[in-house]
């Protein structure tokens, strides 16, 4: 009697599980973004040539020239609204073939923002801003005691300043960095326009910036 033999093939594949949950909290956060949706004061440079341009594809697909444009960032920055996953891939494609994603500038602005997106820039200002506070109000005290506790925020400040920029010169290895004055002056100019952008007609929604503890533990890095 001839004996068949039978081998099973067994084919791995990946379950995705839907949670009704995971719905619910998309939206919940999507309402919150909208419901900060404003007009912006965010200008462009374009020739004349350029702006007819616009305006003329923009009558085309029946938008306006500001909603055509809303329609193609909410694409490139995967945003509050979206056209779907195909139309944030190619606007992807599109940031990617431009180059803006290759040989990227080692920014100390960049540094901060790889570690934790705005977080990092928003707590560095904090230390840059209450140290030169803390400096200029110096000269409103006389007690020694008081004097010595506002020498020991300054010295707070600095190092957690020289720490932050110690870091940055390591991560960029052996790449040339930027002028310590000239990078502050960048990550400040960055942070004040973004934070006066948010505010304009609102709240700034930053996260909550922890203030200095001379008992308490230093950010870590």
């Amino acid at each position: 009697m001839k004996m068949i033999t039978t081998t099973f093939i067994y084919i791995p594949f990946i379950v995705f599980v839907y949670r009704k949950d995971d719905d619910m909290r998309f939206h919940n956060e999507q309402q919150k973004e909208i419901a900060t949706i404003k007009e912006r004061d965010i200008k462009l440079n374009l020739s004349d040539a350029d702006v007819k341009r616009l305006f003329k594809i923009s009558a085309e697909a029946g938008l306006t020239p500001e909603e055509l444009l809303e329609s193609f960032i909410g694409d490139l920055v995967d945003g509050t609204y979206s056209n779907g996953s195909d139309e944030r891939m190619y606007a992807k494609q599109w940031y990617m073939r431009c180059g803006y994603c290759y040989d990227k500038p080692k920014t100390f602005l960049r540094f901060l923002l790889e570690y934790d997106d705005d977080y990092e820039v928003t707590y560095f200002v904090s230390l840059i801003k209450d140290r030169d506070s803390t400096i200029n109000s110096l000269t409103f005290f006389e007690v020694p005691e008081e004097i010595y506790i506002l020498k020991n925020e300054i010295e707070f400040y600095q190092q957690e300043i020289d720490e932050y920029f110690s870091k940055y010169v390591e991560w960029c290895v052996d790449e040339p960095t930027g002028c310590f004055d000239d990078e502050i002056r960048n990550v400040i100019d960055w942070h004040d326009r973004l934070t006066d952008e948010i505010s304009r007609g609102g709240n700034v929604t930053f996260d909550e910036v922890p203030v200095f503890e001379p008992d308490g533990e230093n950010i870590e890095l």
